[in-house]
């Protein structure tokens, strides 16, 4: 009696390899350079997952390189988003060196010197007692001025500052970081929420700057206005009609 033999298995044949869905969005995250931060933390994030999927699916994906690619480009892509950003910080906190000026000249009594750091209107709208009130003020309420500073949280609106009417905060973020001074720019306006530290306390307010030409013909962001906190609440200079606490 014959002896049926066992039918050998055949192997299958082995499947193409695929690259793996999440190196390919890793790359893609990677390039998107029009979704700064967001973009670039996803692709570092798809590319090591694909990293750690890729090994263990018994060589049905591929895309290790394009994975480590886009990682690589991901983590250059968010040191430089973050890098702009604090260029552009310092751009704007530069243009408050005449907030600062203005104060210190206030305080040294210095009046001829703080008018300078004024636009021509404001200058013109403030009298030497009106100054000599907001030295007054300065002096017993807050003590000399130590640094003035951009207040990235907007602390003085929660702290009881009115806020402008014409107060976009993303657009006048994207506008003061954007502007630089330049002679063909004069004119250009900027409002920003600042943070004073004086020796007594620390104020938060908003100041309204617009560039012009100084005393010695440069361009120059100069003080319009400011409002800043203070014990008795919110005040502005030049003093507002409106305000109850007024130094006037």
């Amino acid at each position: 009696m014959t002896q049926l033999e066992t039918p050998q298995s055949v192997p299958s044949p082995p499947q193409p390899q695929k690259t793996h869905v999440l190196a390919i969005l890793s790359l893609v995250c990677a390039l998107l350079l029009c979704i700064p931060f967001i973009a670039p933390v996803f692709g570092v994030i798809f590319g090591v997952i694909a990293l750690i999927l890729i090994p263990g699916s018994d060589g049905r994906s591929k895309g290790k390189g394009l994975a480590a690619a886009g990682i690589v480009i991901s983590i250059l892509v968010l040191c430089a988003n973050v890098g702009l950003i604090f260029a552009g910080i310092k751009i704007v906190s530069s243009q408050l060196v005449s907030m600062t000026s203005f104060i210190q000249a206030v305080e040294k009594s210095d009046f001829a010197t703080a008018r300078s750091n004024l636009t021509e209107n404001t200058a013109a709208q403030v009298s030497d007692a009106q100054l000599a009130q907001l030295h007054d003020r300065l002096e017993s309420e807050y003590g000399p001025i130590n640094a003035v500073s951009l207040d990235l949280l907007n602390r003085a609106f929660a702290q009881g500052v009115a806020q402008p009417s014409n107060w976009d905060p993303a657009q006048a973020w994207q506008t003061n970081l954007s502007q630089s001074a330049g002679p063909g720019n004069v004119g250009v306006p900027l409002m920003l929420p600042i943070k004073v530290e004086f020796t007594n306390k620390t104020a938060f307010g908003i100041t309204e700057l617009e560039l012009k030409t100084d005393s010695t013909g440069q361009p120059a962001f100069l003080v319009t206005s400011f409002t800043l906190t203070g014990d008795g609440g919110p005040w502005s200079f030049p003093a507002q009609e409106s305000e109850s606490n007024s130094i006037e």
